[in-house]
């Protein structure tokens, strides 16, 4: 999951090998530039909060890290905060301002959180952005069985897939059509939770959370608590 680059002769590296931290190391050499981090020794592992990363040499952000963590856990991930670790706030929903600064916000009618903006959320889901088999990508023909087909042509010939299959990734290639199995990021569901509102079909109300003169939030202020299952795991409870 990790990605490097050269710089000089050293080669650096940073993971997002866990929610909360970048890993950051090197393997020696000399000469380089080092854009996160503390100065750590030769050869040295640190593990530096997000938090205190202002920039990653090789682009890597808490987002991308955070996307490749959930996918590497995808049947592994909290059922409560699905990864994330914190949930948001049950009295400011997320905005992190004491409730009763919403009271008439025109936006979200004083509740402090809308319908989640994200077009293709669905019950607080979006269609996997893995390779799998989608019934919202391609063309899909429903049949005398009662099963939607979809059609792919090869040289001279044509292979035709099932919605059974939806969730499974299929290589085409040297006119083969080879089933890889189920899809590793969203476990064969062809659907994952919805980044913009975690599986909520809400967020934060973009008007209320702008307020800078609200006051804070007394329960938590920075809008968001430790999931109390997972406690900030992201991964189910060990039984």
């Amino acid at each position: 999951m990790g990605s490097g680059f050269h710089q000089g002769r050293r080669r650096e590296t940073a993971r997002g090998d866990f929610p909360g931290t970048l890993r950051w190391g090197r393997d020696g050499g000399d000469g380089g530039e080092r854009n996160v981090g503390p100065k750590p020794g030769e050869g040295e592992i640190v593990d530096v909060p997000w938090a205190e990363v202002a920039k990653v040499s090789n682009g890597l952000t808490y987002a991308k890290a955070l996307d490749e963590w959930k996918a590497a856990n995808a049947g592994n991930l909290c059922e409560t905060c699905q990864g994330y670790r914190t949930v948001k706030c049950a009295d400011c929903h997320g905005t992190s301002h004491d409730h009763a600064s919403s009271r008439g916000c025109t936006k979200c009618k004083g509740e402090g959180e809308i319908k989640c903006a994200q077009p293709r959320c669905k019950e607080g889901k979006v269609p996997c952005p893995g390779k799998c088999l989608k019934l919202t990508e391609g063309t899909w023909v429903k049949r005398d069985d009662g099963k939607r087909w979809r059609t792919i042509k090869l040289k001279g010939r044509t292979v035709n897939i099932s919605e059974g299959h939806i969730g499974e990734v299929w290589e085409v290639g040297n006119d083969e059509v080879v089933n890889r199995g189920k899809c590793p990021t969203c476990a064969g569901t062809a659907e994952v939770i919805c980044p913009k509102c975690e599986g909520t079909s809400a967020s934060p109300c973009p008007t209320c959370l702008a307020a800078k003169d609200a006051p804070d939030c007394p329960t938590y202020t920075a809008g968001r608590s430790e999931c109390a299952i997972c406690v900030g795991s992201g991964l189910k409870p060990q039984q």
